[in-house]
């Protein structure tokens, strides 16, 4: 499976829980994990203190968790920043990983999400 085959309402919640986590970050510094649930009464954010605590939400028909993650760089093995959405729905059939990785802002140089969000891990339910 790749990002390409979810769809559109998974992309469309995929895509507002990684623009919400990388303007948390590159504006206020915040790398607080949270979660995104679509629901009858519609779409809904709750800040959390760990990613652990999604799972004792209220299970909607869609639910986005977010939290923020160092990947490895092939190359030189060295960290670097990610923001990681863990996609869940009934419709999905399982969980879909997605991370986006960008460069963190400093005195010398400007915020950037570096590439586009990619598949990181599939699983069935």
């Amino acid at each position: 499976m790749e990002l390409k085959d979810l769809s559109e309402d998974q992309l469309d919640l995929a895509y507002f829980a990684l623009a919400q986590a990388l303007d948390g970050v590159s504006v206020r510094d915040c790398r607080m994990p949270f979660v995104v649930t679509d629901g009858p009464g519609g779409r809904e954010l709750t800040w959390i203190e760990r990613a652990e605590q999604a799972y004792e939400l209220d299970g909607r028909r869609h639910r986005a968790v977010v939290w923020h993650d160092t990947l490895s760089s092939d190359e030189s093995g060295a960290p670097i920043p990610a923001v990681v959405v863990e996609l869940t729905g009934i419709d999905l059939g399982g969980t879909a990983l997605i991370a986006q990785l960008y460069r963190p802002g400093g005195p010398h140089r400007r915020f950037a999400a570096l590439g586009d969000p990619y598949l990181l891990h599939t699983a069935s339910a």
